[in-house]
């Protein structure tokens, strides 16, 4: 990182910050284009849970290359300054790498979608085995992450 003095060091805050971002972004790779997508999703010790459709252009390139990049970040305005080239922004901000697994198990995937439902809607919920087989569950298991605030 350039500018060690933005740099978030300790992990907790990374996670923490995690654990509330309403939105990420997954980077991928379709066909050596770049491909990005928001996504809503729960955190987990080290692990991101989205769902999605079984079908779709997101499920095509990650069936084809599961090394994805993450994104999420929040933005609190512009700090100015006397001179405009020392204007600045307040910023959070966390990146990360990682692979994307299609999660099969029934139990994970209702974990993963009661999670989602307690962070977005009316709390955790236990789904019948229809509603599970009817959406797909993606974990993207994290390396190299990095956050950075201003």
């Amino acid at each position: 990182m350039r500018r060690n003095e933005k740099e978030i060091r300790e992990k907790s805050r990374i996670e923490a910050f995690l654990d509330k971002a309403p939105v990420c972004r997954i980077g991928m790779v379709d066909e050596g284009r770049p491909y990005i997508v928001p996504v809503h999703f729960v955190y987990e010790r080290d692990r991101i849970y989205f769902h999605s459709a079984h079908a779709g252009r997101k499920i095509s390139v990650l069936q084809r290359n599961p090394v994805v990049c993450v994104e999420a970040d929040e933005y609190r305005g512009v700090l100015s300054d006397e001179q405009a080239c020392d204007y600045g922004t307040d910023f959070v901000s966390v990146i990360a790498e990682g692979t994307a697994v299609f999660v099969k198990d029934m139990n994970e995937k209702n974990k993963a979608l009661s999670r989602l439902m307690a962070k977005y809607a009316d709390g955790p919920q236990d789904f019948s085995e229809k509603q599970l087989e009817s959406v797909a569950v993606i974990r993207i298991d994290l390396q190299e992450v990095s956050g950075k605030s201003a």
